[in-house]
C-alpha cells in the first residue's frame, strides 16, 4: 500500500545505485528540473544517510517491467484513431507480465477478503472500451514517459533511512494503466516481491519517485522482518497497518520535511483534514482492536472493516497514513530514529514508544502534548511484548 499521489489503497532511502530497467523514453525539460529540485530539499532535511551495512549495490536490486501499462496505452491510443482492437490484440495485452502478475493480486485480495471484488478481464476490456479511458491520452502517454527520468537511487535512499539494517530492497516495478488508481504491492514475502503504481496522466519524475520510495519502504520493511516476529496473530497484523504512515514519514525525508512534496491543493486539503481529525481517529480504531481483543469480530469481519482506515472513496488516505505517520514523526522527533526503527518489526512498539514520547512532551509543555492511546489499549500492547 502507499500514497496514492497522495492516494494507495490494499498494506512495509546515502546514494544508491539500483538495478533498473527502463523500457521506455527519457523526458527532459521542466519535469526532470522537478525532480532535481524535489531530490535537493530532501537532502537539505538530511534524509538520506545509509543505515545498513554492504554497498548499495548489494543491498538493492529493482527492475521496472513497464509493459502492461504499454500495451494499454497502445490499445487506447488505436481505440482514439478509430481503430478496432482485434482478439489477437487483447490477448497480448493480457499476456503481458505486468497485467498477469496484477491479476494475480486481485486474486490474492479475494481470497484474503473471502469475496471477489469483480477485477477481473472483462471488467478491464470493459474501461478499457469506454470514453472515460480515452480522457487525456496524451497526459497518460507523458505520464508512461516520466518514468525514463525517475531517479530510483533517490526512492531507494529514502527507503532504506528508514529501514533496520540488514534490509534490502528486491522487487519487480510495474507501472499501471488501469481504471483503478491506487498503487500498492504484492508478494512481499514471497520469490518475486512487486510494487504496481498508478501511471497518473501527466506526472512528472518527482511524482513518481515519491510514490516509489513509500512502496520500497514497504518490500523493505517486510524483507526485513520476516521471521523476526512471533505469533503473527490477527491483532498484530492489524497493527502493521500503520506501516502506511512510517512510510509517508520515509517518502517525506525526515519529520520535519513535506509530507506531500508532489501533492495538488486538493490532496494537501485532504491530508490537513485527516490530520485535525487524529483525536477522532484513534478513538474509532481503539473501538475496532477492543471489538479483536474481545472477540465481538471475527478474523473475517475485521479484515473487511480494517480497510477503511486505510481507504475509502471520499479518504483516499486514511487513519493508518495520518495516526502513522503522527506517531512516527513524533518517536522520531522525541526518541530518534534509531529507536524508531529498531521496533518496526514489532508493530505495537510504535503505539507504545509514541506514548512514551507523547508523555514526555506533555511534561514539558501540556499544551503541546499529543494525543495518546488509552491505558486500557497500551496494557493490552505491554502484555503482548512482554514489557512491564
Amino acid at each position: 500500500m502507499g500514497p496514492k499521489s497522495a492516494r494507495s489503497g490494499a498494506g512495509t532511502i546515502g546514494t544508491l545505485i539500483l538495478a533498473a530497467t527502463l523500457a521506455v523514453p527519457g523526458l527532459m525539460g521542466e519535469a526532470a528540473v522537478s525532480a532535481a529540485q524535489a531530490r535537493a530539499a530532501r537532502q537539505d532535511h538530511g534524509c538520506c544517510s545509509d543505515r545498513g551495512p554492504g554497498t548499495p549495490a548489494e543491498r538493492t536490486q529493482l527492475v521496472v517491467v513497464p509493459d502492461q501499462a504499454a500495451a494499454t496505452l497502445d490499445v487506447l491510443q488505436q481505440r482514439a484513431g478509430g481503430g478496432v482492437i482485434r482478439e489477437e490484440g487483447w490477448t497480448a495485452l493480457f499476456a503481458t507480465e505486468g497485467y498477469r502478475r496484477m491479476m494475480e493480486r486481485e486474486q490474492a485480495i479475494n481470497e484474503w477478503l473471502g469475496r471477489d471484488r469483480g477485477i477481473n478481464d472483462e471488467s478491464f476490456r470493459r474501461w478499457a472500451t469506454s470514453d472515460a479511458a480515452l480522457e487525456d491520452l496524451p497526459g497518460r502517454a507523458a505520464g508512461l514517459e516520466a518514468w525514463g527520468s525517475v531517479d530510483v537511487e533517490t526512492a531507494g535512499a529514502l527507503a532504506l533511512a528508514y529501514l533496520p539494517e540488514h534490509a534490502r530492497l528486491r522487487a519487480t516495478i510495474y507501472p499501471l494503466i488501469r481504471e483503478q488508481t491506487n498503487s500498492f504491492v504484492h508478494d512481499l514475502g514471497g520469490e518475486r516481491p512487486a510494487i504496481f503504481m498508478y501511471v497518473e496522466p501527466g506526472q512528472r519524475p518527482a511524482e513518481v519517485e515519491h510514490v516509489l520510495a513509500h512502496e520500497l519502504h514497504h518490500v523493505g520493511l517486510t524483507g526485513a522482518c520476516r521471521g523476526t516476529a512471533e505469533d503473527r496473530d490477527l491483532p498484530r497484523s492489524l497493527l502493521t497497518g500503520f506501516a502506511e504512515g512510517v512510510a509517508v514519514l520515509a517518502a517525506a525525508g525526515g519529520p520535519d520535511a513535506d509530507t506531500h512534496p508532489v501533492a495538488t491543493p486538493a490532496q494537501r486539503e485532504a491530508w490537513a483534514l485527516r490530520i485535525a481529525s487524529v483525536e477522532s481517529d484513534m478513538a474509532a480504531f481503539e473501538a475496532f482492536m477492543d471489538s479483536v481483543f474481545t472477540g465481538r469480530l471475527t478474523e473475517e469481519e475485521a479484515r473487511a472493516r480494517v480497510f477503511r482506515f486505510v481507504a475509502t472513496d471520499d479518504v483516499p488516505q486514511g487513519p493508518f497514513y495520518s495516526l502513522g505517520w503522527l506517531m512516527a514523526s513524533t518517536v522520531e522527533r522525541e526518541l530518534g530514529r534509531e529507536t524508531l526503527v529498531d521496533g518496526l518489526c514489532r508493530p505495537e512498539r510504535l503505539l507504545l514508544d509514541y506514548d512514551v514520547a507523547a508523555t514526555a512532551i506533555g511534561a514539558r509543555d501540556p499544551d503541546a502534548a499529543p494525543p495518546r492511546w488509552s491505558d486500557r489499549l497500551l496494557d493490552r500492547l505491554r502484555e503482548r511484548v512482554g514489557r512491564v
